[in-house]
């Protein structure tokens, strides 16, 4: 436990003296995430409606809200923090969740489906001795997990556009009693398109997507910190006329 204090309290004091800007630009962009939980079960009952395009929105849920990080009031406790939120980001089992996605997709059957907080989230060694992170490797990939929960149980979606919101590059973290790692995060949100419509039934065209000029803003014990937002659009056709997604 002492060797433990005395790491964390070597690595804090590197991460205040080398690190602060760094962090203030990129450890919190991803804050201000909407916390809702995920879309309600499948099992409720879905709108039939008449037309013939059907448009499904889902919140996948990036695996935590990061409360342990905000709730975090020096470098020590942050350091426990980001090993907290990928230990629970881990715990929610994102591969099996994104299999989940697809089922309630396919049930759904929509045209177009609009989906927020795909992250891809990495991990690496990090050692306290020289405060360097290893070479990242990816853990979770929830928009490929998605597109590939899809394709094995039938289903016929493209990606249509895709926008970055935030991200943040190789954060050190702690994971009692003795694991040191760095952590990194990037959130998407996209459009798949069905891809088994005849071209007159459906088609897509005119992708678009960009940050928002306005970004929220974070108070935390180190400043303001920005969290970006994107949007991602295009244009559907077909036997039901035309519209925007």
């Amino acid at each position: 436990m002492k060797y433990m204090e005395t790491s964390v309290s070597r690595v804090s004091s590197r991460l205040g003296s080398v690190s602060r800007q760094w962090l203030a630009r990129s450890v919190l962009f991803s804050l201000l995430s909407w916390l809702g939980g995920p879309t309600q079960a499948a099992a409720q009952s879905l709108s039939k409606g008449r037309g013939e395009l059907r448009v499904m929105t889902y919140n996948v849920n990036e695996g935590t809200d990061f409360l342990q990080i905000q709730a975090a009031t020096d470098l020590n406790s942050f350091l426990v923090a980001v090993g907290q939120t990928i230990t629970q980001v881990r715990e929610t089992n994102p591969p099996a969740r994104m299999r989940a996605v697809a089922r309630q997709i396919i049930d759904a059957d929509p045209t177009l489906v609009s989906l927020e907080e795909l992250d891809e989230w990495y991990t690496a060694p990090f050692s306290p001795s020289t405060g360097t992170c290893g070479t990242p490797t990816l853990e979770f990939g929830m928009l490929q997990e998605l597109q590939d929960a899809l394709a094995a149980q039938g289903a016929h979606y493209a990606l249509a556009e895709e926008a970055q919101q935030y991200a943040f590059p190789p954060i050190p973290g702690f994971i009692p009693p003795s694991t040191f790692l760095c952590v990194s995060l990037v959130n998407h949100v996209a459009i798949l398109a069905r891809t088994d419509l005849e071209p007159e039934r459906f088609q897509w065209s005119n992708p678009q997507s960009a940050q928002y000029a306005t970004a929220l803003q974070f108070p935390s014990p180190i400043g303001l910190l920005p969290l970006p937002r994107a949007w991602v659009h295009r244009d559907a056709s077909g036997i039901f006329g035309s519209g925007h997604s």
